[in-house]
């Protein structure tokens, strides 16, 4: 019986590393049938560059159309690459049909795009470089200025609320900034910024008339600032930190400024 149950698992390993050469990797095929579940995969990108998806929370649909990030190959394939820190050059925002599962580029910036926002409302994708927020329309591939922020509030945003009207974000300070760049390695930074209990601050704009709302100021670590994708006036944030230490998730109404 030993020897059976050695043999199946020998079977077993030799299948999951026939399936791992299978799907993984440069030759890596643009569709195959899963060898456990039988369905079948399709790869959406087949662009020959370097592409990343957008955060988990953050909406890239607008109907049958998916924004996500794409960039010129990384120098490190093996490095864990995600949108933060991405260290590939030519990094913009893509557009893929799901039905023909074409895709073509959205935006041309020298300088690197931050922000990962998509609004089915306003069918627009909106984006951050250096201090100006923009948005592209995702029919006429068009892209508009929205707001500049001023030289007293350099921030960034992160979330487009239910109806289309409202972006947020955090404003981090100096110091803050000065410690991520010593130590760019999560490993590094993660405490650091914790313990520094520096002050950060929530923002609106909103979209129609470009008007700036600083919302709650906090000496912690608010992030993962996101809307909620029901109600146009309640925001999500989080005390980030080391979990044992943090009372960690947060709301805020952006209208009454009511926290909980």
């Amino acid at each position: 019986m030993k020897i059976k149950i050695l043999a199946l698992v020998a079977v077993y390993a030799n299948l999951a590393v026939a399936q791992q050469k299978q799907t993984t990797g440069p030759g890596m095929p643009s569709t195959w049938i899963d060898a456990d579940t039988h369905h079948k995969i399709i790869r959406l990108t087949n662009n020959d560059r370097s592409n990343l998806s957008f955060y988990f929370h953050n909406n890239p649909f607008a109907g049958n159309k998916m924004v996500y990030y794409s960039t010129e190959k990384t120098r490190d394939p093996a490095a864990k690459q995600e949108t933060y820190n991405s260290n590939a050059k030519d990094r913009q925002l893509y557009l893929l049909d799901l039905k023909t599962l074409q895709s073509e580029r959205l935006t041309n910036h020298s300088a690197p795009i931050t922000g990962e926002i998509v609004s089915p409302q306003r069918n627009e994708a909106f984006y951050q470089v250096k201090d100006s927020v923009f948005a592209v329309d995702l029919s006429t591939r068009k892209s508009r200025l929205v707001y500049v922020f001023p030289d007293d509030f350099k921030a960034g945003i992160t979330t487009i609320n239910a109806d289309g009207t409202l972006l947020a974000g955090a404003k981090t300070s100096d110091t803050e900034k000065e410690i991520l760049k010593q130590n760019p390695a999560k490993s590094s930074y993660f405490n650091l910024i914790y313990e520094a209990k520096l002050p950060r601050t929530l923002f609106t704009i909103d979209i129609n008339t470009g008007k700036l709302n600083k919302i709650f100021t906090d000496s912690a670590w608010l992030n993962h600032i996101q809307f909620s994708p029901t109600d146009p006036s309640l925001l999500m944030f989080c005390h980030e930190g080391p979990w044992h230490k943090v009372d960690r998730i947060w709301t805020i109404d952006v209208n009454s400024k009511d926290v909980k």
